[in-house]
């Protein structure tokens, strides 16, 4: 989920390519920022790169 955020896909779009609701997706997405200590997808996508994640 990480490389397509990092993409730049929508919650409709990741959903969609991942056979998921768009509910999940957003759940994911924030469980995913809650773990890397961060408050939006762009921060997300850098702490993942700088951790070594994407």
């Amino acid at each position: 989920m990480l490389r397509l955020i990092e993409d730049g896909l929508s919650n409709k779009e990741i959903a969609n390519k991942l056979g998921i609701t768009e509910s999940t997706v957003k759940s994911h997405a924030s469980k995913l920022m809650e773990s890397l200590a961060v408050n939006n997808r762009t921060s997300c996508v850098i702490e993942g790169r700088r951790l070594g994640l994407i």
